[in-house]
């Protein structure tokens, strides 16, 4: 006999004996998510009827995942948008590139101020090594002015030979205009005015040109 005949018969058994109410209140258990097996032994004289089983089951509520909706929505088991990144992004490049290194600008500043900025972005003020590279710097300056670069003295000076790059690279070239250095200020700039170098009082303000290798 197919199985929910068999529970039907137990069911009607279990109500003449037991009387409507007894019987809705184990139905209400069950599905109350109780597993019940009802038997009529000792009810209805021990019948050796086969059992039924879970007469009643209430469906069991998915498993939340880890952002609170049910697992099996939507694709993958969860309905998440796409996540944002913060990778940062800070290694990437928002400036020109050239030779695999990075050339960007900072907002104006002194010497020291620019150094900062530049170490924030872990980068350092421009150190130009070849006439390529000069080139680079000068399309940037031309478009915002006088630009801060990594070349200083290590006191006053008007000695070009006393002027070295801030990250100990060699100076293979330069771009002093005629005349330069002529302040005794020790720090330099990309002037302007030819794009080509000039020494500066350390106070003095300038946007600056930051290179990340």
């Amino acid at each position: 006999m197919p199985r929910f005949c068999v529970a039907a018969q137990r069911i009607d058994s279990i109500r003449s004996t037991i009387g409507l109410d007894q019987l809705v209140a184990i139905l209400a258990l069950a599905c109350a998510g109780c597993s019940l097996a009802v038997s009529t032994d000792g009810l209805s004289g021990g019948s050796d009827a086969p059992v039924a089983e879970d007469l009643v089951r209430a469906p069991s509520a998915p498993e939340p995942d880890d952002d609170g909706a049910p697992s099996g929505s939507g694709s993958g088991g969860s309905n998440r948008g796409p996540s944002s990144s913060s990778s940062s992004s800070s290694d990437a490049c928002d400036g020109t590139t050239f030779e695999g290194h990075c050339y960007l600008v900072v907002e104006r500043g002194n010497f020291e101020e620019s150094v900062a900025r530049c170490a924030e972005r872990n980068a350092h003020l421009v150190t130009i090594t070849s006439g390529a590279e000069q080139g680079v710097v000068a399309g940037i300056a031309g478009k915002i002015g006088s630009v801060w670069i990594g070349l200083k003295a290590s006191s006053p000076t008007n000695d070009r030979a006393a002027f070295a790059w801030i990250t100990g690279e060699a100076k293979a070239v330069d771009f002093w205009y005629v005349g330069q250095p002529n302040g005794g200020y020790g720090y330099a700039v990309m002037h302007h005015s030819n794009m080509q170098w000039r020494d500066v009082n350390a106070t003095n303000t300038y946007p600056a040109v930051c290179e990340r290798e």
